[in-house]
């Protein structure tokens, strides 16, 4: 387990380096960005910095631009907190399930690249969540019959991120941004039976998501919602009989997410 939060941490901690040098680089941009300047304005020849602010709000807030790369990049660091569930699938004979839920919280990072001529970013990102989603049964229909207790105690993600974003001036005075991920989790499960025995292991599994990012206007700060969903693979815990253990997990977040980049805007104008 420590190894797997050092290597999340390091990953984490190089995003936020990444993070921090790609807006130290483009702070005289962003600095432009948030100037005011409108399609009528210019700062050096060709007028070059309202193309730049131009291009990069189609993404939505935290997007600045790179001029050798002729793209848009938002880096960002966050932190999640939320509920989850898990049905532990105890591939006994007879087979049985213990199902559980609970507290969760976590840290996530990512890197958002803008498509060029449309509204979609794409990206990679890591996080990790902690939590206590453990419960049991008191009368499984196994031999011998005992109570077997199921805790999903840590999580860790890796995956790829696609998205749109959207304005809505009626509703929000910034464009909103829609997203989904897929990738792989890795799973630690400790498991305890009454008759004495317990054991834990950590399995790789599949993990999608879907949510909505929130940009809190005059700040670098974005509300996130989240749902996301992750398949635990099979395993074998050294319970008496040796019992294998599958499942799902669903959980709901809702975070904070800092973007190194442009804040968001107060009250645009709808585009003509």
């Amino acid at each position: 387990m420590l190894g797997s939060v050092r290597r999340l941490m390091t990953t984490t901690a190089s995003l936020g380096i990444i993070a921090v040098a790609i807006s130290t680089a483009l702070g005289t941009v962003s600095a432009s960005a948030q100037g005011g300047l409108t399609p009528g304005e210019s700062e050096g020849p060709g007028g070059k910095h309202v193309t730049y602010v131009k291009v990069c709000s189609l993404y939505g807030a935290g997007f600045n631009y790179v001029p050798e790369a002729s793209t848009c990049v938002k880096p960002y660091l966050g932190i999640e907190g939320g509920y989850g569930w898990s049905n532990n699938n105890f591939a006994v004979n007879p087979a049985f399930n213990v199902n559980g839920s609970g507290g969760v919280f976590g840290i996530n990072g990512g890197v958002q690249f803008g498509i060029p001529g449309t509204r979609v970013f794409v990206g990679p990102e890591v996080g990790a969540l902690w939590g206590n989603m453990d419960g049991s049964t008191s009368n499984p229909p196994a031999s011998p019959a005992s109570t077997y207790s199921a805790n999903r105690a840590f999580i860790e993600f890796a995956g790829f991120t696609a998205g749109i974003s959207e304005s809505f001036y009626d509703f929000y005075s910034a464009p909103i941004s829609f997203y989904g991920s897929v990738g792989i989790a890795n799973v630690r499960t400790n498991v305890t039976c009454s008759c004495g025995a317990s054991d834990s292991a950590t399995r790789a599994g599949f993990t999608g998501s879907v949510g909505v990012g929130i940009p809190i206007v005059n700040t670098p700060v974005e509300l996130d919602l989240q749902y996301r969903y992750i398949n635990v693979s099979e395993s074998n815990f050294n319970i008496p009989g040796t019992v294998p253990i599958s499942g799902n997990i669903n959980i709901l977040t809702m975070g904070l997410r800092w973007q190194f980049g442009t804040a968001a805007p107060p009250s645009p104008s709808p585009p003509p």
